[in-house]
């Protein structure tokens, strides 16, 4: 059972829409997959504050990357504009999808699953 439920996490992603601050220890998301990032440090991408084209381009990378909404993972940090126009995106464009919440209290990750309907 231990080595099917890490073989199932080795296929899995966890993508951080983008680099968090330097204070930001995202490793334990690793529990969950690779981490992927969806924009680099030097990306030159759309304004946040244009929430659709923004939305697109999130769409659009998570396409790139081969995302999985049955089995991978979008981890929440950063700003929270981008988080926000980010999950109404992916919300809007999948039926089923989790995200990775930061539990402070417990010092790890907890995923949620979203569920249209």
């Amino acid at each position: 059972m231990c080595q099917v439920l890490a073989k199932e996490m080795e296929m899995s992603k966890v993508f951080i829409i983008e680099h968090p601050r330097n204070n930001i220890d995202v490793s334990k998301a690793k529990d969950f997959g690779k981490i992927v990032y969806l924009f680099d440090r030097e990306d030159r991408r759309c304004s946040a504050w244009d929430h659709k084209k923004f939305g697109r381009t999130v769409l659009g990378r998570l396409k790139e990357l081969d995302y999985n909404p049955e089995e991978d993972y979008i981890c929440i940090v950063g700003a929270v504009l981008i988080m926000i126009n980010s999950i109404i995106a992916i919300a809007q464009s999948h039926e089923t999808f989790t995200i990775l919440l930061f539990n402070s209290i417990e010092d790890t990750y907890i995923p949620k699953v979203f569920k249209k309907g």
